[in-house]
């Protein structure tokens, strides 16, 4: 146990849970469900791969304060079909997607690998929190489907502070949540920004989970690195 640590507040998305897979799986669910490959002439590669940069930049957009929560939602999916169907029924298949999209996307739980070896092990030692920007109705059934609710003693979600990490108050307002001081935290996370960048600015340690597809970023100051969550056992 590394005695300098009391918290350590773990990211969900991308950290824990595997965002891009359970993501893909349950936009091929609703591909095949609304029978997508006939209505818009296209292969389900050729529909994610549109799906995957108009979402890219709403998350942008909505991460900068240019558009709301339902925007976020529907339009990721309106726009997409768009560029394969006419707007009218794009916008009426796109909003049933979106809502869909909600409700099936908890009910995958594709963790990474060792997550539940190391949060078990964390447990033990340290109070483990969340700390995510995804939303209420889908990130609370995630941690309950997927069994991981137990290890957690505080949720902390940006919709409920009222702004997105990195942004410095989201950090201090968990701090007070938590009751921990800066000094005794550990953000983990796979963001460079987000997570990395924010617990940065804020003064906090962290430890960027660093993926094959982090090909290097002007941002991240880590405290660690790690390249799988068994390393944790090494810092912790």
């Amino acid at each position: 146990m590394n005695k300098k640590y009391t918290h350590i507040l773990f990211d969900l998305d991308q950290t824990l849970w595997d965002f891009k897979a359970n993501a893909k799986q349950v936009i091929k669910r609703l591909f095949d469900e609304l029978n997508l490959e006939k209505l818009c002439s296209a292969s389900f590669e050729d529909f994610i791969g549109a799906y995957k940069s108009i979402n890219k930049v709403l998350w942008e957009e909505y991460r900068a304060g240019i558009i709301g929560k339902k925007s976020l939602n529907d339009d990721r999916f309106i726009n997409t079909l768009k560029m394969f169907i006419n707007d009218i029924e794009a916008e009426r298949i796109g909003k049933e997607m979106a809502n869909k999209y909600i409700k099936y996307n908890p009910e995958n739980i594709t963790l990474f690998e060792g997550v539940e070896d190391i949060l078990s092990y964390l447990s033990e030692k340290y109070q483990l929190c969340i700390i995510s920007n995804g939303f209420s109705e889908i990130q609370l059934p995630k941690l309950k489907n997927s069994g991981l609710d137990k290890y957690f003693t505080e949720v902390i979600l940006s919709e409920d502070v009222g702004c997105l990490k990195p942004d410095k108050r989201f950090f201090n307002y968990t701090i007070e949540k938590t009751g921990a001081s800066k000094e005794k935290c550990l953000v983990v996370g796979d963001d460079p920004e987000s997570d990395i960048f924010g617990a940065t600015n804020a003064g906090i340690e962290s430890v960027w989970f660093k993926q094959p597809y982090h090909n290097g970023h002007d941002n991240p100051e880590p405290t660690f690195v790690i390249k799988s969550l068994a390393e944790l056992k090494d810092i912790l």
